[in-house]
């Protein structure tokens, strides 16, 4: 399929995308359901397919997927952090080679203060985070061992 790649990285871990392919790549059907962390909800009768290639097309599945894409504000941060220790870099470099001003440097090391207090609070919030993602992990297991023991 087109763009399946891209679909679903804008998709994300909010919805499951299943495709079947039949006798080669262009010959497939698709099916997009909501993702619930409750399995009951997720495989009961109430989780209807949100759109399908019988009644939808590709270029709406994509614009869907545009339309409903989450940022990751933590990569994000993560990112324009670096990107702005990075110009931090050169401005030093700069300041060395041509200024040798300790107003530069003052302000130089303020941004680093502000890249470096940002990067903890950030790891703290994903360190708490996965321990929460860690202990729920462990409850769906739980309850999936507890389920099967039943049958």
């Amino acid at each position: 399929m087109e763009n399946e790649n891209k679909i679903r990285k804008l998709l994300g871990n909010e919805y499951h995308l299943s495709i079947h392919y039949k006798s080669d790549m262009n010959n497939y059907r698709w099916v997009l359901f909501k993702k619930y962390d409750d399995t009951k909800i997720y495989f009961s009768e109430d989780n209807e397919p949100i759109m399908s290639s019988e009644t939808n097309t590709i270029d709406e599945l994509y614009e869907y997927a545009k339309k409903h894409h989450k940022i990751d504000e933590h990569f994000t941060i993560l990112k324009s952090s670096i990107f702005v220790a990075c110009i931090n870099l050169f401005v030093i470099v700069i300041n060395i080679i041509f200024f040798n001003n300790q107003f530069i440097r003052g302000f130089i090391w303020g941004v680093d203060f502000v890249i470096i207090l940002n990067s903890i609070i950030l790891h703290i919030i994903w360190e708490h985070n996965w321990k929460v993602r860690q202990e729920i992990l462990k409850e769906n297991i739980l309850k999936l061992r507890r389920m099967h023991n039943e049958l």
